[in-house]
C-alpha cells in the first residue's frame, strides 16, 4: 500500500508472507517521508524486518526476527520561547536480532528461551547547518529461559533472565544499566 500527498509526502510499505513444509516467513518494509508543514519539521523513517518461524521436530520450534530501522525527525514542536530555540534533527539507525525457542522435553515440560540483541546509534544535529551537538552508541541485549511445568490442574512457572544495556556517549562517558532475575 502507499500514500502521497503535498510537501513531498509519500510513504509506502509491503508485505510478503509463506509457509514452506515446517518454515513460516515474513518480510516486511515501510517507508515514510514528508517535508512537515514549516522548516526543520521533515520526517523520513525506514524500516525492514524478516521474521522466520521453524518447527524442527514434533516438539522443538525456532524463530528469528531481524530488524533494520532509521530514521530522521526534525523539531516538530513550537517551542515555548522561539527566540532562544535551537532547531535540531535527530537521526538514528538501529540493527537488532531475537532469536527464540520453544522445546516440549516431555508431557507437561516447556521450555522457552529467548537472546536479543541490538546496535543502535543515535546524534543530534542543528539545523541547517548539521553541527552535532551530541551522539550515542548503545548495544543492548538480552536473555531468558523459562520452565513450565503442568501437572493436572496445578501449573509451576520457574525462570531465569539477564539484561544489559550500555550507552557510549562522547568523553567516555557511558551509562550501564544490568539487571538480573530469577522466578
Amino acid at each position: 500500500d502507499g500514500i502521497s500527498g503535498s510537501r513531498n509526502h509519500h510513504a509506502d510499505q509491503f508485505l510478503i508472507n509463506g509457509l514452506a513444509n515446517n518454515v513460516a516467513y515474513s518480510f516486511s518494509q515501510l517507508h515514510y517521508k514528508t517535508n512537515g508543514f514549516v522548516d526543520n519539521n521533515a520526517a523520513e523513517k525506514n524500516i525492514y524486518d524478516l521474521f522466520v518461524h521453524a518447527q524442527i521436530s514434533t516438539n522443538t520450534s525456532i524463530e528469528m526476527d531481524v530488524k533494520r530501522s532509521d530514521f530522521s525527525l526534525g523539531q516538530t514542536f513550537f517551542a515555548f520561547d522561539p527566540i532562544s530555540a535551537i532547531p535540531t534533527t535527530i537521526f538514528e539507525r538501529s540493527h537488532a536480532l531475537r532469536l527464540s525457542g520453544h522445546y516440549l522435553s516431555e508431557p507437561g515440560q516447556d521450555w522457552i528461551w529467548s537472546a536479543a540483541g541490538e546496535k543502535r546509534e543515535r546524534s543530534v544535529a542543528s539545523f541547517p547547518d548539521g553541527f552535532v551537538f551530541t551522539n550515542s552508541a548503545a548495544n543492548p541485549y538480552t536473555a531468558e529461559v523459562q520452565h513450565l511445568i503442568t501437572h493436572n490442574q496445578v501449573q509451576l512457572v520457574a525462570g531465569l533472565g539477564y539484561i544489559d544495556g550500555r550507552e557510549q556517549f562522547p568523553d567516555d562517558l557511558s551509562v550501564q544499566a544490568q539487571s538480573a532475575n530469577a522466578y
